[in-house]
């Protein structure tokens, strides 16, 4: 018994130094304020399972109608039959579907017809950790990490003050065996507690597509999880004979 209650403060106190260890660095001019970007989709390239709106006031037929990409990164119109949107930005997808209805249709103008995003759902970026609701969120240009912890719910058992932005690097380099290295990325720590309790926004930077919010446990979070882990194999493992003494306690 002795040794397991040592095994238990050891690994309980790796736990409180690797939950303690955040970035080395905090690379706070990688992000940006809000403040200081206007974000467009001018550069969005639509992929599957964005929904778009055609809007083309002259053209009854086509205007308001909204399409989801499909798996194959193709839309279908009424008329003009399929069309490959996915790889476009919405202004290229714009110009091939006028090209396409002047063929049919007397158009004005040098610009009839736009191409609306009415649902980015292709662009992701993610919140891991201590949140209510962790997992991919949808990326719509304008979400501050304020916004992405308010949608997610930091739970009591997250560390406020330890909150970290990873922004990885999507061109990694390769070691001598091959193994992918992101050297480039980006890291941040946010603190939660200062942004809500002292209306600090200093650090309320805007996300990019595929960040990574990570929300770590507190210290003691963090030993109730490793004491969890050690404890629920016991459990499980004493379940069988729990039940038999309650057998025998009816017999």
């Amino acid at each position: 018994m002795k040794n397991v209650l040592s095994m238990v403060v050891i690994m309980g106190t790796l736990a409180v130094l690797l939950t303690g260890c955040g970035p080395a660095k905090n690379d706070i001019e990688a992000f940006l304020k809000p403040y200081e970007v206007n974000t467009t989709v001018e550069s969005y390239v639509l992929q599957p399972p964005d929904t778009i709106t055609v809007v083309c006031s002259e053209i009854e037929q086509i205007n308001g109608v909204t399409q989801t990409i499909r798996a194959d990164g193709k839309v279908s119109f009424e008329d003009l039959g399929e069309m490959t949107a996915a790889g476009k930005t919405p202004a290229e997808l714009a110009s091939e579907i006028t090209e396409k209805l002047r063929s049919l249709y007397a158009l004005d103008g040098d610009y009839p017809l736009d191409v609306q995003i009415s649902k980015p759902a292709s662009k992701v970026y993610y919140v891991f950790g201590e949140v209510g609701r962790p997992g991919a969120m949808q990326f719509n240009g304008r979400v501050t990490v304020l916004n992405a912890l308010a949608l997610t719910d930091p739970q009591i058992t997250a560390w406020r003050s330890e909150i970290t932005i990873v922004r990885p690097d999507g061109k990694p380099e390769f070691n001598d065996k091959g193994k992918p290295v992101f050297k480039a990325r980006k890291m941040l720590k946010i603190n939660l507690n200062d942004m809500v309790a002292k209306g600090d926004t200093s650090e309320n930077v805007l996300l990019q597509e595929n960040d990574i919010v990570w929300v770590p446990p507190t210290p003691l979070a963090a030993i109730a999880n490793v004491l969890a882990e050690f404890v629920r194999p016991i459990g499980l493992a004493l379940q069988p004979m729990a039940s038999y003494s309650q057998i025998q306690r009816y017999e």
